[in-house]
Parts: C-alpha cells; sequence; structure tokens
C-alpha cells in the first residue's frame, strides 16, 4: 500500500498565510496524472513552503539558503498537517510527521516523515554538500540536493539520468525544484514528457518559472497548480486541481490548437491578465496600444479564449490561482446573448469585466448576390484600423478603463500595507536583545520590506514620505 499527501494544512507561519492546498494523486494510468506544479515569481516564498510541507517546520537539510533557515527558526513553531488520499492525518511535530488517530484521540504514535540517511558528497571547488533523504512508512519520499555543473547540455543529461535513478526507486512522492534552469526550450518539452511518465505512478512536485514544463493535458489529466503570490511580506496561495475547468479551457482541437501553446501557459506565471475572445481580438489590441505607445505591463491570455463561454473559465482559472488584477473584454456579437458577460461581471465582481458595444473587434463581411455585405459592425475596420467612429470611441473608452484598472493603483494599499508590516516588525524587534539572532534576522526583513517599497515608488516619492522607520 502506498500513500501520497492529499492535502496540505498550514497555519501560524509568519511568512506564509493560512491555507488548505489540495494535490494530484497519480492515477497508474494517465501522464502527469501525479504532477503538482508550484509557481510563483522569485522571491516569493516557493523554498518556505516546500521546507514547510516535506519537513513540518524545519528547513530541508541540504539547501544553501541560510538566511530562510534562520528565518523559520525564528519564527517556529507553526503547524503543518497532511492528508492522505486514504484520508488518514498528519500533522507536524517538532519538525516529523506523525499520524493523528482521528478515533480515539491517543498521542500520535507513528512517524508519517522522518529523516533515514545523510549523505556527505564532494561539492563544487572541495566544498562537501550534505543530502538527507526524507521516508515515509510506506516509501521514500526523493528529495535530493544536486549540485549540476557544465553546460546546459549537460545539465540536462544530468537531470535526465536522476530521473531515470528515480523512477527505479520505491520512492512515491518526489520533489524537484526548477529542473528547467539552464536548459533549452526545446530540451525542457523533453524533460517534461519524462516528468509525465513518472508522474504515472509517482507523486511529482515540481517548482518552476517555465511555461515549457506545464502542460494542459497533464493538467487535464489531474495535475495540481499551487501558485504562490506575494503582499507585502506575506506569500499568499492560489490553488488548483480541477481536470474538468482545464478541458474547458483547453479542449483546442481545430480550431483552437493555440490554447495549448506556450503563450496560454503563460497565464500561471502573470499577476495581471487581460482576456479577450479570439487572435484576432489580441493582435488587433496589442497592435492598437504599441502604435499609441501605449506602456502596458500585463499578459493577454494566450491568444484569446476562444468563446465568451471559454472567457467564463479562464476568469474561474485566475480566481482561483489569486491573481488579483484580471480584466475580460467581451464584445456584442448578436449570435450570443449576454448570459455570459453579466454572470462574469456578477461573479467575479473584483475583476474589470467589460463590454464593447461593436459586434465584433473589426468589420466581417460575407458575399450576397455576388457583392460584399456588411455582416458585423466591428470597432476597428476589415483589415483591423481605427475608424474613428462611435464603436472605436467606445472600445478606447472600455480599453482605457481597463488600463486604468491595471495601473498599480493598489500600489498605495500595498504600500501601506508593506509600511503596516514594517511597522509590526519593528516594535516586534524592541522584545529582541541587541545582537540576537532574531534580531538580526528581523532587521533583515525590514531591510527587505524597504528594498520592495523603493521599487514599487518613484524616487521623488519615497525621499518624500521618509518616515518609515529603519530599526
Amino acid at each position: 500500500m502506498s500513500s501520497y499527501i492529499k492535502q496540505v494544512k498550514i497555519s501560524g507561519h509568519s511568512l506564509l498565510e493560512d491555507a488548505t492546498l489540495e494535490f494530484a494523486v497519480p492515477d497508474g494510468t494517465k501522464e502527469g496524472s501525479g504532477i503538482n506544479y508550484i509557481v510563483g515569481q522569485s522571491g516569493v516564498g516557493k523554498s518556505n513552503f516546500i521546507d514547510a510541507v516535506f519537513r513540518g517546520g524545519q528547513p530541508i537539510a541540504g539547501l544553501p539558503n541560510q538566511r530562510r533557515q534562520s528565518i523559520n527558526k525564528v519564527h517556529f513553531p507553526y503547524t503543518t498537517s497532511l492528508t492522505s488520499e486514504t484520508g488518514t492525518s498528519y500533522v507536524a511535530r517538532g519538525g516529523t510527521f506523525v499520524e493523528i488517530d482521528t478515533n480515539n484521540n491517543k498521542e500520535p504514535t507513528r512517524d508519517f516523515l522522518y529523516p533515514v540517511e545523510t549523505i556527505t558528497i564532494p561539492g563544487v571547488n572541495g566544498r562537501a554538500e550534505t543530502i538527507k533523504q526524507l521516508k515515509n512508512r510506506f516509501g521514500n519520499v526523493y528529495r535530493k540536493t544536486l549540485r549540476l555543473s557544465g553546460s546546459g547540455e549537460g545539465r540536462y543529461n544530468q537531470i535526465m539520468s536522476e530521473i531515470d535513478d528515480i523512477s527505479s526507486k520505491p520512492a512515491k512522492i518526489v520533489v524537484i525544484e526548477e529542473p528547467e534552469a539552464y536548459i533549452d526550450p526545446e530540451n525542457q518539452l523533453r524533460l517534461l514528457k519524462r516528468l509525465g511518465e513518472l508522474a504515472k505512478t509517482k507523486q511529482v512536485f515540481i517548482s518552476t518559472h517555465s511555461p515549457y514544463i506545464m502542460d494542459w493535458e497533464y493538467l487535464k489529466n489531474g495535475a495540481s497548480v499551487t501558485k504562490i503570490n506575494r503582499l507585502g511580506s506575506t506569500s499568499l496561495f492560489g490553488n488548483i486541481c480541477n481536470p474538468i475547468l482545464m478541458e474547458k479551457i483547453a479542449k483546442t482541437g481545430r480550431r483552437f490548437p493555440h490554447l495549448s501553446g506556450v503563450e496560454s501557459k503563460n497565464i500561471f506565471f502573470s499577476n495581471k491578465v487581460l482576456i479577450l475572445e479570439g487572435q484576432e481580438d489580441v493582435g488587433i489590441v496589442s497592435r492598437y496600444l504599441n502604435d499609441a505607445g501605449t506602456d502596458y505591463d500585463f499578459s493577454f491570455f494566450g491568444y484569446g479564449a476562444g468563446s465568451s463561454s471559454r472567457i467564463q473559465s479562464v476568469l474561474e482559472l485566475c480566481k482561483k490561482l489569486g491573481i488579483q488584477k484580471t480584466a475580460a473584454l467581451f464584445d456584442s456579437d448578436p449570435k450570443d446573448d449576454d448570459s455570459y458577460y453579466l454572470e462574469s461581471k456578477a461573479q467575479y465582481a473584483d475583476y474589470q469585466i467589460d463590454k464593447i458595444d461593436a459586434e465584433d473587434i473589426r468589420d466581417k463581411y460575407e458575399t450576397v448576390d455576388g457583392k460584399p455585405s456588411l455582416k458585423k459592425r466591428g470597432a476597428f475596420d476589415q483589415d483591423g484600423n481605427p475608424k474613428n467612429d462611435d464603436l472605436t470611441q467606445d472600445f478606447d473608452a472600455k480599453l482605457k478603463a481597463i488600463l486604468e484598472y491595471f495601473k498599480d493603483s493598489h500600489t498605495e494599499g500595498k504600500y501601506a500595507e508593506i509600511r503596516k508590516e514594517i511597522s509590526r516588525l519593528t516594535e516586534e524587534m524592541k522584545g529582541y536583545g541587541k545582537g540576537s539572532r532574531a534580531e538580526l534576522v528581523t532587521r533583515s526583513e525590514i531591510d527587505k520590506l524597504l528594498l520592495e517599497l523603493m521599487s514599487m515608488a518613484d524616487k521623488e516619492a519615497f525621499q518624500a514620505d521618509d518616515s518609515t522607520p529603519r530599526g
């Protein structure tokens, strides 16, 4: 019998929000069914999350980030609890997961995760590196730090060899952090295929920054995504494991082959997303913005969602991923009623949902009695150029509203949130001994938040309000 991690609950962690997350479990037959993607920008807390799940509150041996380990030690304890696919629950006690007896509430007696092997290997420039593998009572959690060297091709060969090695082991749970580093896109796709095969029978956790390592087919087969977003100094979670929704979004077929491409997978790495109906919409709107010299920092969802009904599904995906800034622009095609638009506007009230007056993004013609006849009035002419009529003006106004929404007008709120966190840490630091580890770590956190403020605000604004406590 094997046991996989079906659910994780994290509470009380100073850098991660309290959350309950659902994970994919391999079904034994479908490629990628056991993959659990962990995504997010650099520095948002992916490694903190992996530590919390697989060490129950203590950092994993072999990880080089000593500063992160210090932070965890200062703020320990927090609670991480796991639920297996059989319904058995486990909770972290002192860095070790133990099974909870839910029937009679007796003190837990059996380890779920515990270190079984410590190895020291030669590292780069003669520095030794410690590796600690973890084991559950049904099989290994294969967690190994590799010191890769050589060219991109050499790194690729090393990783593929390691995956072959994992495949032959009894390990049931595998954790791989950023396997795509220094590997070209073509080899990343080959690596993805091998990971998908591995995840037929093993539960594979992958942290990644690459859309080439993501796969819609695997998500339709049951793979999960946990997206970690940053607000101030806290990491917020988005989480989805929903093959039915993924099928609605990425059911490609003859008309929408682009929906399975790299562009559509950028949604998993985006913080601001604009969803349009079709590929023509994306092409015309992006050109319109570029021609006007408009800077924008949002991502289009692929080359359009494909239809108004699919827009609604993509909005649901954005909500599940925790993407806080999402906009959608419907058209007024007479073939469609307003149900998807109205439902979306009501269901996703925090998002910017709008509809242009035009029946399509551009004029569409049909042939009647051998002559071209206008079938749909668009916001642009047949060639995608602005017409400067009422429909173009309406489109321009709706687009400007979206651009205003995407502006970091929420920056002031985020700025206040960070200032509040700095004040809290400054007050907390008063209780620490001068020069203590706790004081040093907290001061380091304050410095990091100050740098974040400086990246958000322009230099003049930051200098104008210089009352931020500096420890």
